[in-house]
């Protein structure tokens, strides 16, 4: 037979367990509307940083892992990131497309003037032209060094 005592210690405990549960999903709650109030106002930084842990959790330690609200839009703004790189890269590769295409244009240019002032271009472009190519190496990766074209002379 269990004694009063002994059901009132274990009503106790789980009571206490029960509220610790329910502590602890208020902070995981009070924390996803804390990153998603930062992130609605433009600061996605904050869903990669502790500080919104240390917001939500009122200066309480934060967790070794992050928290569902720091992976759920830590992830979303992975997502721009990549979105936002892959938009910026393909603007870079159409301006370096329009540096070509003027390159080109003064290369015939330069056909149509005597040979002194071609070789005056020329030396000119040559500088140009190792600038341009280390951007286009640098944009490209390291996969460029393989297909780069050679300066033009």
């Amino acid at each position: 037979m269990i004694s009063a005592k002994n059901r009132s210690t274990k009503n106790e405990a789980a009571v206490t367990e029960r509220e610790q549960v329910a502590s602890d999903k208020q902070r995981e709650a009070d924390e996803v509307l804390t990153v998603a109030r930062a992130v609605a106002d433009g600061d996605i930084g904050c869903a990669e940083s502790d500080q919104a842990q240390d917001d939500a959790q009122g200066g309480e330690p934060v967790p070794d892992k992050p928290t569902l609200a720091r992976r759920l839009f830590g992830r979303a703004v992975a997502r721009l990131r990549q979105e936002e790189r892959a938009v910026a890269r393909a603007e870079l590769t159409d301006a370096f497309d329009e540096v070509r295409q003027a390159d080109d244009a003064i290369v015939r240019i330069a056909n149509l003037l005597p040979m002194n002032l071609r070789e005056q271009v020329a030396s000119a472009r040559t500088s140009l032209t190792r600038s341009i190519m280390a951007l286009t190496s640098h944009l490209r990766g390291k996969q460029a060094a393989e297909h780069d074209e050679p300066p033009r002379e």
